[in-house]
């Protein structure tokens, strides 16, 4: 992707995520899921086992709420 360039280039699996808030990057089974470098392992290991089970949790409430 050019530098500066509002397009999303789909095989960058780089995410930034900012006080809660997604700034960049697209988030997918890849970035979420509980392998190495994921959100959830990453939250496991810098928050631990609460907060991950709290992002779970509050993950899935979006998720439902999503489909309704």
């Amino acid at each position: 992707m050019e530098k500066g360039s509002n397009s999303i280039d789909v095989k960058d699996d780089s995410i930034l995520i900012k006080n809660g808030e997604l700034l960049t990057g697209i988030l997918t089974k890849g970035t979420i899921g509980s392998s190495s470098g994921g959100m959830i392992h990453i939250i496991w290991k810098e928050k631990g086992p609460f907060e991950t089970k709290e992002f779970m949790s509050k993950t899935q409430l979006l998720i439902n709420n999503w489909l309704h």
